[in-house]
């Protein structure tokens, strides 16, 4: 089980699901915890109906309200990642009043928000911020604040998002890397999108942040240093920067990172009039890796 759970952690879940697989039944005196490994795996590789299956199964079986909530939750982004909005929203109805006293329900409740139209998923974003608040759930709170800071800029509100990821990035990084990443993430997205709130230095802390391979860190990193470049019309370095984004992405283990990014980048070669052949050559990658979402 160590075993399988470090895979998870380091979000080798093809890894993961390779251990589970070969692991003999018969030493698992419960099954369960094997069920919800899976279908959490199996969302993440976007094999969304094993996931949906596994997860109706592993939440039917739970042993408590709060396993079974966060299990929902997890169903509910399946469901998005799947493009399945309209059921999304129709599971998070049907299921929500039955849970309200579960100290997990702003995890419910921040996942389902996504299914909504941007207004009503800032207020939910919100009224999870609240309710992670009250119980003194410190990262609950803050990641939930992360979400509602990029609703806040999708609705171009960018002094709104600004205060949001001031608040949350010094509380986030204090439970690791990962947070401190997603974070800075979507305060480089900021910087991207509202010139009058671009921050000096934030690219140049990021790149000084450790990582362990080719990883999200780093392609971000050059995806936004070019479409601030292209922004800026500083062509050449952002022709540059989408060239290296390419190998990066090409090299990437990460399924994730290529549905993304690959049409990220295609589109801002596009925009730089980059030449036919070398378009094409991109167009031929992203169709390989269309976004699951």
């Amino acid at each position: 089980m160590l075993g399988i759970l470090y895979h998870v952690a380091t979000k080798d879940y093809a890894g993961a699901l390779a251990k589970l697989s070969t692991t003999p039944r018969g030493l698992w005196r419960d099954r369960h915890p094997c069920i919800v490994l899976e279908a959490i795996c199996s969302n993440r590789l976007r094999s969304h109906k094993r996931a949906d299956l596994l997860l109706e199964l592993a939440t039917s079986s739970a042993a408590s309200l709060e396993e079974r909530v966060v299990l929902q939750g997890y169903r509910i982004a399946n469901f998005l990642h799947w493009g399945r909005a309209d059921d999304a929203r129709a599971y998070f109805n049907e299921r929500s009043n039955d849970c309200h006293g579960a100290e997990n329900f702003g995890y419910l409740t921040r996942n389902a928000a996504a299914a909504f139209d941007r207004t009503t998923k800032l207020k939910m974003e919100n009224e999870a911020v609240v309710f992670f608040e009250k119980q003194k759930h410190h990262y609950g709170q803050y990641s939930s604040m992360v979400n509602a800071a990029a609703t806040e800029m999708a609705l171009d509100h960018y002094d709104q998002s600004a205060v949001l990821i001031e608040c949350a990035q010094p509380e986030l990084e204090k439970y690791g890397l990962q947070n401190s990443v997603i974070v800075t993430f979507n305060a480089m997205a900021l910087a991207t999108f509202s010139g009058d709130l671009v921050k000096a230095g934030l690219l140049e802390r990021f790149r000084r942040q450790p990582d362990h391979n080719i990883s999200m860190t780093e392609m971000y990193t050059v995806f936004y240093e070019s479409l601030l470049a292209f922004r800026d019309s500083r062509m050449e370095d952002a022709a540059s920067g989408v060239r290296r984004l390419q190998g990066l992405v090409h090299d990437s283990h990460m399924p994730r990172a290529k549905e993304r990014l690959y049409a990220n980048n295609l589109a801002l070669a596009m925009g730089l009039g980059f030449p036919d052949e070398e378009v094409e050559s991109m167009v031929t990658a992203a169709r390989a890796w269309p976004d699951q979402r």
